[in-house]
């Protein structure tokens, strides 16, 4: 994919109106493989640690290709290694910081004074050779300081070009960035608006190479799709309560695919709404009971009522002493509504006789 040709998506549009740049950290089975978004003179890459001779890392297996290298000139290969010291090797990543050894392509036994992981970065070629910056993160306990080759000043710095896997030592490749998506905090959540569930408008904004841009956009919600759309259309989903995976998938006019995911939530915050009533009834000393409790989210809120003694919606009660029947005193009479929606959220509504 082309560089340039990146896929944003946006919820609701107003889920966030600027890129995010936080480094994420790139970890499998406890081990430290690389890192997204490092901020490189402006632009932003992710790195990944790979084992290797040259040509394997940089090349068809065979040839060291400088071609393949992401940066050409030892300023810029400089600046990105400076980049992994000062944002990934520090707070709040303190732990693969002080435990090198857990970084992929560095484990192995630790020197005399302890567990370092130099991290290299080809720029150039000479005969056999590969001219490299690198970054070194030392183990807390050596008692040294991490460091970047830039601190050196500016001389070359070499490998040789068939070396290969070495304890504590480890390459790094880099790609540009796709920009972040989706930022996971409170606008990453919709509130109910139907029957359990709530409608999503969901769009996309494109960051794409004018030569082969997207053109239509998928939407899948928990890997079932859900709708296919022109890029600027705006689809939307019914969401239902509960925590969903969302995702895009982006078709470019040559047929180049992108795709982002991320978590949607849907909640009920809010309760039932209450019209209750006590109005006089056809007959002398009768009261009419009228109850209706709605709710946006549940069809049937759980009702609870009473007017001295539990009542129901449309009940006639008594307020007069006769024989045999239930007496009710008229003055101070009351109705006190309780409705409860399917996820607790309660309303109390409280009437008196008119």
């Amino acid at each position: 994919m082309s560089p340039f040709m990146k896929l944003f998506i946006v919820v609701c549009i107003s889920l966030f109106t600027a890129q995010v740049n936080a480094v994420d950290l790139l970890i499998e089975d406890g081990l430290l493989v690389g890192a997204q978004n490092i901020d490189v003179n402006g632009e932003l890459y992710d790195v990944h640690f790979v084992d290797g001779t040259c040509a394997e890392v940089y090349g068809d297996g065979i040839t060291c290709d400088p071609s393949t290298f992401p940066f050409s000139t030892k300023s810029e290969s400089d600046a990105a290694v400076n980049a992994l010291l000062n944002q990934v090797f520090v707070p709040p990543f303190d732990y693969y910081d002080e435990h090198p050894e857990d970084i992929r392509g560095c484990g192995g036994s630790a020197l005399p004074y302890g567990y370092n992981c130099a991290i290299h970065l080809a720029y150039d070629v000479d005969p056999g050779l590969v001219v490299i910056s690198h970054v070194t993160n030392f183990a807390e306990s050596s008692g040294y300081n991490d460091r970047a080759s830039s601190a050196i000043g500016t001389s070359r710095r070499y490998l040789p070009a068939d070396w290969s896997q070495q304890s504590q030592i480890v390459w790094s490749t880099w790609t540009e960035s796709a920009p972040a998506v989706f930022v996971l905090a409170s606008s990453g959540t919709f509130e109910c608006d139907d029957i359990d569930q709530a409608s999503v408008p969901a769009s996309a904004t494109i960051y794409d190479d004018p030569t082969d841009p997207f053109t239509t956009l998928e939407w899948y919600l928990d890997d079932t799709p859900v709708g296919t759309v022109l890029v600027g259309e705006i689809l939307d989903i019914d969401v239902p309560l509960g925590d969903h995976l969302l995702k895009v998938i982006g078709t470019t006019s040559l047929g180049v695919t992108d795709e982002h995911e991320a978590i949607v939530s849907v909640v009920d915050t809010i309760g039932p709404s209450i019209q209750a009533s006590l109005d006089e009834g056809r007959k002398k000393n009768e009261v009419l009971v009228s109850i209706d409790a709605t709710d946006t989210c549940d069809a049937n809120p759980l009702v609870d009522a009473t007017a001295g003694i539990p009542v129901l919606d449309g009940q006639v009660i008594k307020v007069a002493k006769k024989s045999n029947e239930l007496i009710l005193r008229s003055d101070g009479l009351s109705l006190v509504v309780v409705a409860t929606d399917a996820s607790g959220n309660t309303t109390v509504e409280e009437v008196d006789l008119q």
